[in-house]
């Protein structure tokens, strides 16, 4: 019996965050979003890895593997349209944006843009070796990080649609994560 397991059988890391959007108005014009990020489940057990107001996947406090999990990460975040109601109280039945639906080429449900540079966000979509988004439907997106450790930070955007307004798309603030670190800061 080997003493080590090889890496095609470890499985993914795995972290399930709650997206929380509260849409802000002026008279009958969408200003933007408030969004809360609440973290709902992680395999191995991972405390304190999620912002809940910034959103940010702090990866570094993510236990060490233990020989049962690989270095990838499977973050599944579920959209709660519980706030996304317009000015009067009315449900606008919001949901993940489907690819094409953005204002941008590769928009749609959740993509990969360029990190901020001197507070300014650049949501143009990019593509990032390793790295897949998958809308599993309305309230679901998946995004598969087999990025090797110590690898650049990166930023995703999310995007949703408001079927009642015609389908008017909102953009969520884009939102950081890094694999700097993996395990090197384990919550205490």
């Amino acid at each position: 019996m080997p003493d080590t397991i090889p890496d095609t059988m470890l499985k993914d890391r795995t972290l399930e965050i709650m997206v929380t959007p509260t849409l802000t108005w002026f008279e009958n014009t969408i200003l933007g979003t408030f969004t809360t990020y609440v973290q709902t489940s992680s395999k191995p057990k991972m405390d304190a890895v999620v912002n809940q107001m910034s959103g940010y996947i702090d990866i570094s406090r993510m236990p060490p593997g233990d020989g049962k999990y690989n270095d990838n990460i499977d973050i599944t975040l579920n959209l709660n349209p519980q706030y996304l109601v317009d000015q009067n109280g009315n449900d606008m039945r919001g949901r993940f944006a489907k690819e094409g639906e953005g204002q941008l080429p590769g928009e749609g449900a959740a993509w990969f843009c360029k990190n901020a540079v001197n507070g300014r966000k650049d949501v143009t979509p990019i593509t990032v070796p390793d790295m897949h988004i998958i809308r599993r439907n309305d309230k679901t997106v998946i995004i598969d990080d087999d990025t090797p450790l110590n690898g650049p930070p990166y930023t995703f955007c999310l995007g949703i649609v408001l079927p009642t307004r015609g389908n008017e798309f909102v953009l969520i603030d884009p939102v950081l994560s890094s694999k700097t670190g993996l395990g090197q800061n384990p919550p205490r």
